[in-house]
C-alpha cells in the first residue's frame, strides 16, 4: 500500500507545475537506478554494461510491453521496472554466453530499433551500440546492412497483433524469421523534429497499420519530464514511464554538464568478460549459405546506401496528425482492445480463435483506483500463438525438483541421473547400485563428495550448485567384530576409489576446460576470419566504387571539355560571320561613294563646258554687231553673277539642272 501511495503521489506531481531544479543524467544515476534490478559487468569492448536478472532464457529487449504513437513517433511502453531507462537511453548488445546486455547512452529517444514490414508482418530489432545518433544523419533503411543486424534479433508479429497490450505473447517463433525477412523490407527512419526537439521514430505509417490491427493503437500526447523523475520503489529508483488519460508521461532528463560519463564511486562488478564474442543474430546461418543470400537481399533493398549517401528523411508535420493536440490526464484511457479480438491459435495457421482470457493491462498509476496497478511477478501474458488453450500463460521460472529417494539403502534398480556439467555426452549416466556396507560402529563413508546437479534456470552464475550430502538413516546393526582388519581394508580400498574418482573428475574438468578454450579460440578465429573477409569485401566494394566514380568523373570531364570546345567554335564562327557582314557593308558604302563622286564630276564638267560655249557665243555676237553709238547715260545693269561651280560634294539643284539643259 505504501508503494502504491508513493507511485500515485509521484504521478500526481507530474501534472502540477514543477518547482524543483531539473534533474541531470549521468552514469551515477544509471548505476544507482539499475543496480537493484540487475548486475553490472565489465567488458573490454564496451566498458561497464548492465544485465537484467529475473528474465528467462528466451527473453529479448522490446518484447514485454506495447507500442504507442506519440509526438515522437512509435514510443515503447515497458512493463519492466527499469524500462524507462534501458528502452529510451543507450543500446543493446547480445554476447555469446552471457546474453543481452545494455550499454549506457545519454540521448533520449522514443525507441532505438530497426523496423521491417510486409503486408502480413511487422518486426523490430534493438539497435547495437555502433548505431550512434547524429542529428543531421539519423538512422535510415540501411540499418540492417550498416550495423549487421541478423534475423535472430528481430521480433515479428502479425500485422493484426501489432497493437496488442502485451506483445511477447503474440511474437512468432524466431525460427521463422529467416523466411519472414525474405518477404519484408526495412523501413527504418529515425530522424529529428527540430520544432519540438524530439527524436522522431518513424518508418511505419500509422494510417497504414491502424486499420490492419485487431487492437486499437493508442495515439498519445507525449509529455517529457526533466524534474522529479525518481520514485523510491521497493528495490531502488525507477524512471517514471506512465500513461494518464490521452498523455504518456516519460522521464527525459538532459545530460549533466560535467562528469556525465564518469562513475564517482567504485562499482560492484559481478563478472568480467574478457574479449567477449558479440552475437549479431546470424548464429547457425553460415554453413548453408543463408547469411550470404540474406545479405544480398538486404543490400538490394537499399542499393548499398550508406549514412553519407542516404540520410534519414526529414520530419513531416503531417506525420503526427493523429496525436492529440493537448494532454488531458482526466480523459478516459484509450482502449487497447477492440470487441471480439481474434488471433490464430497457431502461427502456422490463419484461422481465428477468440481470445477469451483477460489481457494484462499496461502499468498505469491512476489516482481514481483504490488498488495498485503495478504489475508484480509473475507477469501474465496472453496465450502463446502456438498454444490453443484459452488460459493465460504465467511466465515464472521453475526450480527443478530436488532428488529424493524413499529408500536410499535399497538400490535394486539403477538410478538414472542427469549428466554431469563436465560431461559432454548427452546420455544420462546410470549409477550402479551399491551393496550396503557391513554394519560397523564407525561413521558411514558414503556420500563424502557433494552430488553435482545442473544449475537452476534462474541462476546465471554459470557454476553448478552443490547439494548438501544427507546422512543416511541410522540402521540398527549388530556389534562390530573384534577383528576389524577386513573393515580397514575395505575402507582403504574405498578411499582409493574415491581418490581415483576425484582424480578422474579433475582430469575430465581440465579436459573440458581445454576443449572449451579451444572452442572459444576457434570461435574467435572464425569471427576474426569473418570480420577480415567482410573488411576485404568492403575494401573491394569501396575500390570498385572508387573506380566507378573515377570513370564517371573522367567521362563527365570529357563531356564538359567537348561542350566547351563546341561552344568556342560556335562563338568563333559567329564572330567570323559578323566580320564578313561588316566588310561587305563597308565595300558597299565605298562603291556608293565612288559612284556619287563620279556623278558629281560629270555634272561639274558639263557645267564648265556650257559656260565656255556661252562665252564663245557672246564673243561672236559682239564681233558681228554694228558700230555702236556713243555711249549714252544708260543705267548700267549690274553684271549677272557668274554661276559658281558646283561643289563636288553637293548635288545640283533643280534650277541648275534646267539652266544646264537650256545651254545644251
Amino acid at each position: 500500500m505504501k508503494l502504491h501511495t508513493l507511485v500515485l503521489a509521484c504521478a500526481a506531481s507530474l501534472l502540477a507545475s514543477p518547482t524543483w531544479a531539473e534533474d541531470r543524467l549521468s552514469f551515477d544515476s544509471f548505476h544507482d537506478s539499475l543496480s537493484p534490478y540487475g548486475e553490472w559487468n565489465q567488458t573490454d569492448t564496451y566498458g561497464l554494461v548492465w544485465q537484467p536478472t529475473g528474465v528467462d532464457r528466451d527473453w529479448s529487449p522490446y518484447t514485454d510491453g506495447y507500442w504507442s504513437y506519440t509526438d515522437a513517433g512509435w514510443t515503447w511502453v515497458s512493463y519492466e521496472d527499469w524500462g524507462g531507462i534501458c528502452y529510451h537511453y543507450g543500446r543493446w548488445v547480445e554476447l555469446e554466453g552471457p546474453g543481452w546486455c545494455w550499454v549506457p547512452g545519454y540521448e533520449w529517444g522514443p525507441a532505438w530499433v530497426s523496423w521491417r514490414k510486409s503486408d502480413d508482418y511487422v518486426g523490430w530489432a534493438p539497435l547495437p551500440p555502433e548505431a550512434r545518433w547524429e542529428v543531421n544523419v539519423g538512422i535510415s533503411s540501411w540499418a540492417d546492412t550498416h550495423y549487421d543486424i541478423g534475423p535472430a534479433h528481430y521480433s515479428f508479429c502479425h500485422s493484426r497483433d501489432f497493437g496488442a497490450p502485451v506483445l511477447r505473447g503474440v511474437i512468432v517463433p524466431r525460427s521463422r524469421n529467416v523466411t519472414i525477412i525474405n518477404f519484408t523490407t526495412n523501413i527504418t527512419n529515425i530522424t529529428y523534429n527540430r520544432d519540438s526537439g524530439y527524436v522522431f521514430n518513424g518508418g511505419l505509417d500509422y494510417d497504414y497499420i491502424s486499420p490492419r490491427c485487431a487492437h486499437t493503437l493508442p495515439a498519445l500526447k507525449l509529455v517529457q519530464n526533466t524534474t522529479n523523475i525518481y520514485v523510491n520503489g521497493n528495490r531502488g529508483n525507477v524512471f517514471i514511464n506512465a500513461q494518464r488519460g490521452n498523455a504518456l508521461y516519460v522521464a527525459a532528463p538532459q545530460r549533466a554538464e560535467s562528469n556525465w560519463n564518469v562513475l564517482t564511486r567504485k562499482p560492484v562488478i559481478a563478472k568480467t568478460f574478457a574479449a567477449p564474442v558479440v552475437s549479431r543474430g546470424w548464429a547457425g546461418m553460415d554453413k548453408d549459405g543463408t547469411r550470404d543470400k540474406l545479405l544480398v537481399k538486404m543490400r538490394g533493398e537499399v542499393n548499398d546506401a550508406t549514412p553519407a549517401s542516404a540520410p534519414a528523411r526529414a520530419f513531416r508535420p503531417e506525420s503526427i496528425a493523429v496525436v492529440p493536440k493537448k494532454a488531458d490526464p482526466t480523459l478516459p484511457r484509450p482502449s487497447l482492445l477492440k470487441a471480439n479480438v481474434s488471433r490464430p491459435a497457431d502461427d502456422s495457421q490463419d484461422g481465428p480463435s477468440t481470445l477469451k482470457a483477460p489481457v494484462a493491462r499496461p502499468m498505469v498509476p491512476d489516482a481514481r483506483e483504490e488498488k495498485p496497478t503495478v504489475l508484480k511477478q509473475p507477469i501474465v501474458h496472453p496465450g502463446r500463438p502456438d498454444d490453443d488453450s484459452d488460459k493465460p500463460v504465467a511466465i515464472k521460472p521453475q526450480r527443478p525438483a530436488a532428488p529424493t529417494d524413499e529408500k536410499p539403502t535399497l538400490l535394486k534398480q539403477p538410478i538414472v541421473r542427469p549428466s554431469r556439467p563436465d560431461d559432454d555426452s548427452d546420455k544420462p549416466v546410470a549409477i550402479k547400485p551399491q551393496r550396503p556396507a557391513a554394519p560397523t560402529d564407525e561413521k558411514p563413508t558414503l556420500l563424502k563428495q557433494p552430488i553435482v546437479r545442473p544449475s537452476r534456470p534462474d541462476d546465471d552464475s554459470g557454476k553448478p550448485a552443490a547439494i548438501k550430502p544427507q546422512r543416511p538413516p541410522v540402521i540398527e546393526r549388530p556389534a562390530a567384530p573384534k577383528d576389524d582388519s577386513v573393515l580397514r581394508k575395505k575402507m582403504a580400498e574405498q578411499a582409493d576409489d574415491n581418490n581415483a574418482r576425484e582424480a578422474a573428475i579433475a582430469r575430465e574438468r581440465a579436459s573440458q576446460a581445454a576443449r572449451q578454450r579451444e572452442a572459444d579460440d576457434a570461435r574467435r578465429m572464425t569471427v576474426e576470419k569473418q570480420r577480415r573477409s567482410a573488411d576485404a569485401e568492403d575494401a573491394q566494394r569501396k575500390q570498385a566504387e572508387a573506380a566507378r566514380n573515377a570513370d564517371e568523373n573522367a567521362r563527365r570531364q570529357a563531356q564538359q571539355r567537348s561542350a566547351a570546345a563546341a561552344e568556342s567554335n560556335a562563338r568563333r564562327e559567329q564572330a567570323a560571320a559578323m566580320e564578313r557582314q561588316r566588310n561587305a557593308a563597308e565595300q558597299d558604302n565605298a562603291r556608293r561613294a565612288q559612284a556619287a563622286d563620279s556623278q558629281r564630276r560629270a555634272q561639274a564638267e558639263m557645267a564648265n563646258r556650257a559656260a565656255n560655249e556661252a562665252r564663245q557665243r557672246q564673243s561672236e555676237a559682239a564681233r558681228q554687231a554694228p558700230p555702236q553709238r556713243p555711249p549714252q547715260a544708260i543705267p548700267q545693269r549690274p553684271p549677272a553673277p557668274t554661276q559658281p561651280a558646283p561643289s563636288q560634294n553637293r548635288p545640283l539643284t533643280e534650277e541648275e539642272q534646267k539652266l544646264l539643259k537650256k545651254k545644251r
